[in-house]
Order: C-alpha cells, then sequence, then structure tokens
C-alpha cells in the first residue's frame, strides 16, 4: 500500500516539509510496519499547462490556454469535452495531452477533465499544489492485522505519536448531520427518498445518505494529483471523493445514480444461485448464495464491498446520487473475491475487518468534501442506518504485568501518555489501568493483555531494551512419572521383545468393515480431512492388529506394542486416557495365556505394583469384544480395575488373519502415577534362609493368587511364595498342577529340620482345606537301591576270581 507524505500531515498539526524523513521512516519501520521502499515526486510544473476546450474541427480539437494567452491545436480524444480543462505537457513541437504516467507509473492513459479556481487557471495553481512529496510502499503483509492502517489518518495517528507531533482531530474533516438509527429495515420518506433493507448475514451495518439535483463535474486537480501518486485514476469529481474518502479514512464508499433505482429501494442479500451481475469494466459475473449483492429488491447493482455494477454507476448524466458506506463479513468478501478474481482497493480494505463505526465517518467525510469543493447540490439532513454500533471494549491490565513481560521499568505517566496517543482511553486504578480499546482497533488487533503490552513496547523501543537470556529457575520436581514410563517401555521393548509403533488417533474405517467390528460411544469429528478418519480411538487394539496384518509376510511371530490415547464419550462428556496396548501374536502355534500373565508378572514385578488377576467370565458372549470371555481377566490393584489381559476372540481375528494372539491393555495414566511403597533397605539376614519346594493338585477355580496368600498367612517365618510351574493335561478334569518354592527364615535362630517339618506340614494341611493334594512321588528308590547292591557283590565276587 501507498502512503503520500503530504497527506498523512494533512492529519498532522505540523510542517511535512520540515520533518527529517529518514528519521521518520527509521521509526516506523521499527514500531509501526515495514516499508518496502520509498521515492521522492518531484515533478516539474513547468512542463504543463492549463488549457480549456473550445471547439472541434475535423480530428482536431481546439483548446485555449490562458497562461500562454493562446490557442492549442490538440489531436482528438473522445472524451474532450467543451468547456473543460485539461492538462497539457509541454514537447518539442508544441503540446500534447498530459499522461497520466507522468503522475503515476502505475497507470496509463490520459489525465481526465479536471477542474480549478478561475483565480488559478492563469498558472497560480502551479504554486498552489505541491509538485513535491515523498511516496511510501508499505509491505501489506505487516499491516493485515492493522485495519486502522489502510488509510491516510491511521498513518497518521502513529506518525504522531512517534514524532511527538499534534494529531487534528477528525471533527475537523467531517460535517455534522442527524443520524437516524434502525435495526434491519427503514421506509422511504420525504428526506430519504430510498427504502433501505438489510436481509444478509454478511452485512451487520448499512448507511446511506441521499443527494439532489447534484451537479456532476470534473476532478479537482489537487485530488487527482493525489489519487494518482497512491496508484489511483482520477475519473470525475464524485468517483474520485469517494475513492479520496477510502484513502484518506480507510472506509470504502459506493455511489448510486439514484435515478437508475426504478424500485426506490436498496435490499442488501445474498445472491441466489447462478444469479448474473454486469460488473465496471463490461466485466459479467456469476454469483452463488455466498455472496453479498447490493440490491433493488430484484435486480443486482453491486457486488457488496468488492465493485460496482454498471447499470447502477455514476454517469455524466446523474443528478440524483445515493451513497452507501456499509460494513461486511471480511471472510465472505474474502471468499468471493478470490473465486471471482475481483480484487480492489475496496476488498483488500473489507477483507482486514474495518472498524463497524466509521461508515458514518465515512459518509461525512464525503458531504465535508463536496462542500469544500462548491460542488452543487442539495442533500438529505439526516443519514439512515441500519445495524448496531459496535461497544468499544476494556481491558484491565497491572503495570506490574506490563514490567514483567516487557522487562523493564516503566512510568505510569508514560504507560499513560503513550496509550492516549494513539486514542485508547486510560483510567489509572491502584497499580491497575483500565483501557479502552477504540474500535478501529478492537476488531481483529488489540483483544487480550498482552496486545497492550505490545503497544507500550514498540513505543518504549525495543532497541532500548537490554539483551538477555531469559532466567529458568531450575526446583526440585518428581521424576516419578517420567521414568516410570521410561521403564515401562524400555522392559517392553527389550525385556520383552516387543517392537513399539505409532498409530493415528483416528480409526481407519476401511479396516473397521474388515474386520466386522464397530466401536460404541465414540468422538466425531465435524470436519474430518477425510471419510475414512473421522472416529477417534476408544481403544488401540483395532491398530495393533491392523499392524499384525500388514507386517504379516514378514514374519510368523510378532509382537507390538503402543503407549497412545484413546477418547470415549462417558455419558454427555469425553473422557480422554493413556493406554499401554500389547500383543503377542503367533501364526503356526498356540500362545499359552499362562505365557503372557508372566510377562505381565515381570512388569509388574519391576513396578513394584501387586496385582490381583480376577477371571471374569461374562454371561452373555459379546462377539464384538475383543477378548476370548474363557480366556481373559482383570487386574485389579486395591479394588481398581487397571486393565484386562487374555486370549484375543478368533471369531474377529480370523476376519483378517489366522493366527493366535494374546493382547493387554492397561490404564497407563494409573500405572505411572500410582502411589507404590516406598523401597527400603534390608540388612543380610545372618541365619540362613531355607528353601523347600511343594507341588500339588488344584481345582482350576483355585488361583495362584490365592494360594501364594494363604501359605503366606500361615506363618510370619515363610517370607516368599514363588510359583515356578504349573501344568495342565487334558485328561484331567477341572485339576491343574502347580509347584512352589517356599522361602523360609528366622532372624533370631537357625531353623532345625523339625521347626521346617512343622512349617510344612501346616502349609500341607491349610491348602488341602482348598481342595488341593499333594503329589505323590513313586516309591522306585528302594528298588533302585537293593539293585545297586547287589550289582556292587557281584563285582567283589568277579574280582577275587580274578574275572
Amino acid at each position: 500500500m501507498k502512503l503520500s507524505i503530504s497527506w498523512v500531515f494533512d492529519h498532522i498539526d505540523a510542517d511535512w516539509k520540515k520533518t527529517d524523513i529518514t528519521r521518520l521512516i527509521n521509526h516506523f519501520n521499527q514500531a509501526v510496519a515495514e516499508i518496502e521502499g520509498f521515492e521522492k515526486v518531484d515533478v516539474d510544473m513547468d512542463l504543463f499547462t492549463l488549457a480549456q476546450v473550445r471547439s472541434r474541427r475535423g480530428r482536431n480539437i481546439i483548446s485555449h490556454s490562458s497562461e500562454l494567452k493562446k490557442n492549442i491545436t490538440l489531436p482528438w480524444r473522445d472524451d474532450a469535452r467543451e468547456g473543460h480543462l485539461y492538462m497539457l505537457k509541454k514537447v518539442e513541437n508544441g503540446y500534447e495531452w498530459a499522461p497520466i504516467e507522468d503522475f503515476c507509473l502505475l497507470r496509463q492513459g490520459l489525465l481526465p477533465a479536471i477542474s480549478v479556481p478561475k483565480t488559478l487557471q492563469s498558472g497560480g495553481w502551479k504554486k498552489q499544489y505541491s509538485a513535491t512529496d515523498y511516496i511510501l510502499d508499505i509491505d501489506n503483509k505487516s499491516i493485515n492485522h492493522r485495519p486502522d492502517m489502510w488509510g491516510h489518518r491511521g498513518a497518521a495517528r502513529e506518525i504522531s505519536a512517534l514524532l511527538g507531533f499534534p494529531f487534528k482531530p477528525l471533527s475537523n474533516f467531517v460535517v455534522h448531520k442527524k443520524i437516524v438509527e434502525h435495526k434491519y429495515k427503514v421506509e422511504a420518506t420525504q428526506e430519504n427518498k430510498i427504502c433501505i433493507e438489510v436481509t444478509s448475514q454478511g452485512c451487520n451495518r448499512f448507511a446511506g445518505l441521499y443527494f439532489d439535483n447534484i451537479t456532476h463535474t470534473a476532478s479537482p486537480l489537487w485530488m487527482a494529483l493525489r489519487l494518482m501518486r497512491v496508484g489511483a485514476r482520477p475519473i470525475d469529481a464524485l468517483v474520485d471523493i469517494t475513492n479520496y474518502v477510502m484513502f484518506d479514512i480507510g472506509q470504502p464508499l459506493h455511489a448510486f445514480d439514484a435515478n437508475n433505482i426504478e424500485s426506490q429501494q436498496i435490499v442488501v442479500r445474498n445472491a441466489k444461485k447462478k444469479e448474473k451481475l454486469l460488473l465496471l469494466k463490461d466485466q459479467e459475473i456469476e454469483m452463488t448464495s455466498d455472496d453479498i449483492i447490493v440490491s433493488d429488491g430484484k435486480t443486482p447493482l453491486a457486488l457488496a464491498g468488492i465493485r460496482g455494477g454498471k447499470n447502477s454507476g455514476i454517469s455524466a448524466s446523474t443528478t440524483a446520487l445515493f451513497l452507501e458506506a456499509a460494513h461486511f463479513d471480511a471472510s465472505a468478501i474474502r471468499k468471493t473475491s478470490m473465486r471471482l478474481k475481483v480484487r480492489t482497493e475496496a476488498s483488500a480494505r473489507f477483507e482486514k475487518s474495518l472498524d463497524p463505526n466509521q461508515n458514518i465517518d465515512g459518509i461525512l467525510r464525503f458531504v465535508k468534501l463536496l462542500e469544500d469543493e462548491h460542488i452543487p447540490h442539495s442533500v438529505s439532513n439526516e443519514i439512515v442506518s441500519i445495524g448496531p454500533r459496535m461497544e468499544p471494549p476494556t481491558i484491565k491490565i497491572a503495570h506490574q504485568f506490563i514490567e514483567s513481560k516487557l522487562g523493564v521499568e516503566l512510568r505510569p505517566d508514560f504507560v499513560i501518555q503513550t496509550l492516549k496517543k494513539i486514542e485508547f482511553g486510560v483510567q489509572d486504578d491502584n497499580g491497575h489501568y483500565i483501557v479502552t480499546v477504540p474500535t478501529f482497533r478492537a476488531t481483529k488487533d488489540v483483544t487480550i493483555k498482552e496486545d497492550i503490552v505490545e503497544e507500550i513496547g514498540r513505543f518504549f523501543g525495543y532497541g532500548n531494551m537490554t539483551y538477555a537470556l531469559p532466567r529458568k529457575v531450575m526446583v526440585p520436581f518428581d521424576m516419578a512419572y517420567v521414568q516410570r514410563r521410561r521403564a515401562i517401555k524400555h522392559f517392553l521393548a527389550f525385556a520383552a521383545g516387543m517392537k513399539e509403533v505409532s498409530n493415528y488417533s483416528f480409526y481407519d474405517e476401511r479396516f473397521l468393515r474388515e474386520l466386522k467390528w464397530q466401536p460404541e460411544n465414540t468422538i466425531t469429528i465435524t470436519n474430518p480431512q477425510s471419510e475414512n478418519w473421522r472416529q477417534l480411538v476408544t481403544s488401540l487394539i483395532p491398530h495393533l492388529i491392523k499392524n499384525v496384518v500388514d507386517n504379516k509376510d514378514y514374519s510368523d511371530n510378532l509382537r507390538f506394542f503402543e503407549w497412545g490415547r484413546t477418547w470415549n464419550m462417558n455419558g454427555k462428556k469425553p473422557e480422554e486416557k493413556q493406554i499401554i496396548t500389547g500383543m503377542l501374536f503367533d501364526r503356526k502355534k498356540s500362545i499359552d495365556f499362562y505365557d503372557g500373565k508372566v510377562l505381565l508378572c515381570k512388569l509388574c514385578s519391576m513396578l513394584s505394583i501387586d496385582f490381583e488377576y480376577r477371571k471374569k467370565i461374562d454371561q452373555e458372549k459379546k462377539e464384538s469384544s475383543f477378548f476370548d470371555q474363557y480366556q481373559k481377566a482383570d487386574l485389579i490393584h486395591e479394588g481398581n480395575i487397571v486393565g484386562c489381559i487374555g486370549k484375543i476372540n478368533t471369531t474377529l481375528l480370523h476376519n483378517v488373519i489366522e493366527g493366535d494372539v494374546f493382547i493387554f491393555e492397561l490404564d497407563a495414566d494409573y500405572l505411572v502415577n500410582v502411589a507404590v511403597p516406598r523401597v527400603k533397605y534390608q540388612p543380610v539376614p545372618k541365619y540362613p534362609a531355607v528353601y523347600r519346594d511343594i507341588s500339588m493338585m488344584v481345582p482350576l477355580s483355585v488361583t495362584v493368587q490365592k494360594i501364594r496368600e494363604t501359605i503366606t498367612s500361615i506363618d510370619n517365618r515363610i517370607t516368599a511364595v514363588k510359583l515356578i510351574d504349573h501344568f495342565e493335561k487334558d485328561k484331567w478334569v477341572n485339576e491343574k498342577s502347580l509347584a512352589f518354592t517356599l522361602i523360609i527364615t528366622d532372624d533370631t535362630k537357625t531353623l532345625t529340620g523339625s521347626e521346617i517339618e512343622v512349617i510344612i506340614s501346616k502349609v500341607t494341611h491349610t491348602i488341602e482345606k482348598l481342595g488341593s493334594t499333594k503329589k505323590k512321588k513313586k516309591k522306585y528308590h528302594g528298588c533302585c537301591i537293593a539293585l545297586f547292591f547287589l550289582w556292587l557283590l557281584l563285582l567283589i565276587d568277579l574280582q577275587k576270581h580274578g574275572r
């Protein structure tokens, strides 16, 4: 975006010619926005003169220059009108029509008719209108968040605050008019001859003013020169004033020829599908229901916020004018502009979320310029406005908060004066500031306390702050979570030989259909990136099954685990958990339930967590369950279900792959956060421990945990009971064989054989009450001794006889 320094200083009470432009640019670059470049404009006005068209002769046009006091013959141009002033440029052979390129490198063509007061037409205009200026090229990306900066007044506010110059009030640039507020619709009146109605949600404010008996005149020369310097093409007075207001205070306006609004009503609505509109520059567009238009009730008149329609625009025959200034939804304008590939200065501003309240200021500024140029007109005494005004928000912020964020000490008066310079309201409240954010900064820029800190910081000067590395306070903290998580992963990866995998947080819908399983109580994404990934996982098991299927060609024996998150709907509230899920797969042989259980026992032992395994058989077999209901167990710790282990439901597994699988799913949050007993040092026993093995046949319903607890409770000298073997046979009905090692220790003496036998006898008697029987050993030892002695006698006899 281009800014004219002379134009900016219209709003500043200072002489720009006495200002150090280099200093101004440096301050602006550091505190406001990036300036991509700047150039000094210095036009030699002696090369130009003004001439009035007198007549047409054939293909020539006769004009008269009061400055040169002679007639000048010029080549034909279609828009030349008798009585109008045009600017001519001196060339070697005389004079020619002045081209726009001499004042604006971005445009081509000839300058249109211009207007200059009669008192200046004889050459005085050259001194009246400045030929020197500086044009700043602001990087648009650096002011995308600053809708107030898309006009010269916004830039003037910043420059006046940076350089300490007085900023002129807006009242100097607008007139006063009565404003009549309405909600959605206003009927036509004697003052306002146009009925206005807003039905589109994309327009929250719309204001209009009716002009009658208005005279179409040429562009004021000073205004044409300024517009050309910032890249705009001058057209005529009415159109140029609307453009000037947009570049001046940042509010786009649009003027309709009121005589072309046959229905005498304006309706702001969404376009109908495939509705067409012929825009200015003869561009026809086809719209959708997402586009906002200004219509006469039936026919579209303009593409709202972007460009006007050709059939309702201002022309030389215009005698009545309806001026509108609105506030449109930024995203709606952006989408329409990009889809139709129609980019204008107006759309570029509406996309930035302009101040909703400044539309009234735009109309008042238009009337002020109209009066200053003495353009004949009659105008309504009131502006009709639809839509509520935006109330400026307030933010409460502590002085200490500002200093802590910036890392510097600040005086309270500096904070207050800085914010007031950029038209923020400030009240000091015992170390806190109640800041009222002006609406031109509240739509997209300043919304939180940190934004206020940024405003203070940029005016204090980031270069004035001491460079220092941020300090991090190091305090002790509990590393149990990190260490336990790491220990679990290391155990599964190295001790158990499992490969860790990481899968998506969404179910693969295609695989679920192959598995013939659907989750329950899921959370579905409203706008998924793909229809195949829309449900958050409630279990990690389907992913691990898919990992097995994807890798089945590489090995017949696969072991995977995943530490991930699951999401379930607990009533109406979503619930998120961390889960550890593991899977042991073998294609060719069956995996024993107890082999998998041993793996979990070792994990629990490493974590110093004593789990209880509780077998659970569902009364109703669920085909959708992952676990085989007859080979699964819940892990219980202090009454809490921590997870589940078991064989997989083959009905589900065989839908995708043949083989046998053991799975476990554990609550990771519980495992890493549960409090475990502190490990204390135990001195080495003074007296030797006694180890005794005991084997038994027990009913299948009796668990190892039950036997272990029972034996340990018999005598406090039994310090440990370890399972060393288990065995089952098909011919054994409802029985299994278990073998344990008992560790017996007395801290006061060495146990005698008789004392040990008493303890073992108590153990035997107690476990028999559980339905177990001691395994009987076959009596082969007597026969073996007899045979040994017979062999020994035979050997002695052979030696006596020398054989």
